[in-house]
């Protein structure tokens, strides 16, 4: 008598199982992501803005990026090997692995161009505008998603989400208008250093249109393609090309301008391409275990971080209408993200007869 037959007899692929961390891990990880966000978000708009706008140091931010890369690249390579999620890249060798997600990484070459675009915007428009403005200014990137969602996802967006939109960008540029430059000194001197913070903010504000077009686009492709995933997984494939396109334009800085890549390297640098590594990863995990609300609260505690930090630390403008102007924007981020459903907390008001 023959002992039952396992799939393996059969010639059948055995699927391998994914088992979900225990509720207690998921439940810190929902937690320490969005902090460690928070905290990421404002330690690395301050520090660019240090290195650039305060000790004017002349580094290469192409290098600067294409370091963050090569860290990010290598801690992806590394948590793929060991990720248990769920995912179609092959599982029987590390480095089948790496070329199967290589080849199958090509729609990741467009988000890489763009994020090239979009850090030198960033680190030329530190160099010019303070972290606090810089920060306001970035969440309208909120407004360019949604522009960029109705002609490329045919999506709609509610008028109480257009409301909110049109809050933001009102408190947004409050703040702008306060912040700028109110130089004491000759009327060349007040329209140098006003030019200088015109040309930080429409840096910022192109910075901001690219972002809402590669949220958008990636999301497209990452729905429209049937391939399963990994967050590590996307980041290695992201990385890649990054790390080609900063070292390549950073070699042909080198060769034109003959300046070594690690001119006006300090600690500070190096901790600037440090945070710049763990921007992306952060993101996407907080995404992975939480949500875009937690995620706006996070950006939103950066707000504060950066405008109190930016003032005690690196003489940033800090008075009644730009704290006024911070708190709209913060409030106008959460009622974006505040669908109209009824809400599970109220506060009861008691009229007893």
């Amino acid at each position: 008598m023959s002992g039952p037959i396992s799939p393996l007899d059969k010639g059948e692929k055995v699927i391998d199982v994914y088992e979900p961390p225990p509720a207690w891990r998921v439940t810190f990880l929902k937690v320490i992501f969005p902090a460690l966000l928070c905290v990421e978000f404002a330690a690395y708009t301050l520090l660019r803005r240090y290195t650039k706008g305060v000790l004017l140091l002349e580094y290469s931010s192409s290098t600067v990026l294409g370091m963050a890369e090569v860290i990010k690249f290598g801690m992806s390579a590394f948590m793929v090997t060991i990720d248990t999620e769920p995912s179609d890249s092959p599982r029987d060798g590390v480095m089948k692995k790496y070329w199967w997600l290589l080849v199958n990484s090509s729609k990741m070459v467009v988000p890489a161009v763009i994020f090239l675009i979009m850090n030198i915007l960033t680190f030329g428009s530190l160099a010019r505008i303070d972290a606090g403005t810089f920060t306001a200014i970035a969440q309208l990137k909120i407004l360019s998603t949604a522009l960029m969602m109705l002609p490329i996802m045919r999506k709609s967006v509610s008028w109480r989400r257009w409301r909110a939109l049109l809050i933001l960008t009102l408190s947004v540029t409050l703040i702008s208008y306060q912040a700028r430059p109110k130089s004491e000194g000759t009327s060349e001197k007040q329209i140098a250093d006003l030019g200088s913070f015109v040309v930080g903010i429409i840096l910022e504000l192109m910075e901001v249109i690219l972002s809402g077009f590669s949220t958008v686009y990636v999301e497209k492709v990452l729905k429209s393609s049937d391939q399963k995933q990994t967050v590590w997984e996307r980041n290695f494939q992201l990385a890649f090309y990054s790390m080609f396109i900063y070292f390549g334009i950073a070699y042909q800085q080198t060769t034109m301008q003959g300046i070594p890549m690690g001119t006006g390297w300090d600690w500070s640098v190096m901790l600037v391409a440090f945070l710049g590594a763990m921007a992306g990863i952060l993101v996407a995990l907080s995404l992975k275990y939480t949500d875009s609300i937690v995620k706006t609260l996070a950006t939103s505690g950066a707000i504060l971080l950066t405008t109190l930090f930016g003032w005690i630390y690196l003489s940033g403008p800090l008075d009644f209408p730009i704290l006024l102007g911070s708190g709209i924007v913060i409030i106008s981020l959460l009622n974006y993200q505040d669908d109209g459903s009824e809400d599970k907390f109220t506060i009861p008001i008691c009229c007893h007869q």
